[in-house]
């Protein structure tokens, strides 16, 4: 009987080990739920990251992109997986953003919305200062983020209307069950007769033929002052423009440089003078030959390439992008 109720200890004891490891799990998995981000790069690569942006290797996507865990369990559905938040660009110490009005005109701002002197945004999306050098990449470029803080008040306004409209329709309910508490057993010129709100509260809880009584005690009395409607909510802001297209790099244009380049033929010469002795006889060899060797020259004659003159050519240097960058 003590084995049995020995190991019966020992099976509660592991089952409950069990269950709190499940639960911190559990909660482990949340907090890195709330930590995790998707990073893209300019190939259009996913990695999952912190919000350092430090990649997190323990996770990947599927073909869906879902994020999941070595397991192959699924951690974050792809419609919750938030992208990581782009910093923004510094221009003389200061935070700059891209602006885009409702006519699609793009301008730099700072924090604050103000327009910043000096810089524009070109057709590619970079911002450019005012010699027309390209400062900031589009691809580093984000928008300015007054945006994030006009929904962000619009979502606690409306947290805001939907509190009120709570407290409100707490107190009509604690004045009903004030007002059906004190005229329960009387007929309706009873309740005329009593006075304040619980007549009122009475007359809405009431049905049928009390209706008229509460009306009456509602007139003579003077019920509570009606709760004020809540607020409308703001209109919601247009969306962003979208980003345009990362430039991706084409090195296919050539750039061409000039070369002298040697012209050589085949012939026999004289080594001394370098006369031509292609169509010569052989007493004319011999002649040439012993006039250089008078004169205390070697007097030899070889056959081989030389040198005629030279010419101009056109070889490919380097190769340049459309947007001027080389390789």
């Amino acid at each position: 009987m003590k084995k049995f109720f020995a190991l019966l200890m020992a099976a509660m004891m592991l089952l409950s080990i069990t269950g709190c490891g499940g639960k911190k799990d559990k909660e482990t998995h949340t907090h890195k739920e709330k930590e995790m981000y998707v990073s893209v790069d300019k190939d259009g690569h996913k990695t999952v990251v912190d919000k350092d942006g430090k990649a997190i290797t323990e996770f990947s996507f599927d073909k869906d992109g879902n994020i999941i865990g070595k397991d192959g369990k699924i951690a974050i559905p792809a419609e919750k997986a938030k992208n990581l938040p782009k910093p923004p660009a510094k221009l003389d110490g200061k935070s700059v953003y891209v602006s885009t009005d409702k006519d699609g005109k793009k301008q730099v701002v700072d924090e604050s919305g103000k327009p910043v002197e000096g810089y524009t945004v070109d057709e590619s999306g970079n911002i450019s200062d005012a010699s027309g050098k390209t400062v900031v990449d589009s691809n580093d470029v984000t928008a300015p983020p007054a945006m994030q803080d006009s929904s962000s008040s619009g979502s606690s306004s409306s947290s805001g209307s939907s509190s009120n409209s709570g407290s409100s329709s707490g107190s009509s309910s604690s004045s009903s069950s004030s007002g059906s508490g004190s005229s329960s057993g009387s007929s309706s010129s009873g309740s005329s007769s009593s006075g304040g709100s619980s007549s009122s509260s009475s007359g809405g809880s009431s049905s049928g033929g009390s209706s008229s009584g509460s009306g009456s005690g509602s007139s003579s009395g003077g019920g509570s002052t009606p709760a004020p409607a809540p607020a409308p909510a703001p209109d919601p802001e247009p969306a962003p423009e979208p980003e345009p297209p990362a430039h991706v790099h084409s090195f296919d244009i050539p750039v061409y440089r000039t070369e002298i380049v040697d012209d050589y033929e085949y012939h026999s010469y004289c080594k001394d003078c370098g006369a031509i002795m292609d169509n010569w006889t052989q007493e004319e060899v011999t002649e040439h030959s012993m006039n250089h060797a008078l004169n205390g020259e070697s007097g030899r004659w070889a056959t081989g390439n030389i040198k005629v003159g030279s010419h101009e050519e056109q070889v490919i240097d380097h190769y340049e992008c459309s947007c001027g960058a080389a390789q």
